[in-house]
């Protein structure tokens, strides 16, 4: 009996990991690239389309994957998005003030939020954002200088 059970779930999550599909509906959003600083900034923004609110925790980490640990300010950080609303803070807003730069995740068990992320510098005249990455075994970040 026990066997059977453990070969459905690896059944099961096989399917999840060929077909992709969301058995836990839930969302994480990854924000790849954050940075703050005094002359440099990160927004985020997590947009909810579904009909119910939406708590999203956003964790930061450095660029080793270890936790960020901010003065005087906490890691993670949880927000309550309204049905159908949004959330757009700058890190600062999130982790408090402070030089960083690294990654962050968003994570809620609503399925289905969005989000986009604008990097830019205080003078307003360098900006630039995308979408936030939906998790993968692997990805692969361009760098260019």
């Amino acid at each position: 009996m026990v066997l059977r059970r453990a070969v459905v779930l690896i059944f099961l999550l096989g399917l999840v990991q060929v077909f992709g599909v969301n058995a836990f509906a839930q969302t994480v959003l990854n924000f790849p690239r954050v940075i703050s600083n005094s002359t440099l900034f990160s927004g985020l923004a997590v947009g909810n389309p579904t009909a119910s609110n939406a708590s999203v925790t956003f964790t930061a980490f450095l660029p080793d994957g270890t936790l960020y640990a901010p003065a005087g300010g906490q890691n993670p950080a949880t927000l309550q998005i309204p049905a159908g609303g949004q959330a757009a803070k700058v890190f600062s807003d999130l982790f408090g003030s402070g030089t960083f730069n690294g990654w962050i995740q968003a994570t809620s068990s609503t399925a289905g939020l969005t989000g986009f992320f604008l990097n830019g510098n205080t003078a307003l005249t360098d900006l630039d954002g995308a979408g936030a990455i939906t998790p993968a075994a692997q990805f692969t970040l361009p760098f260019a200088s």
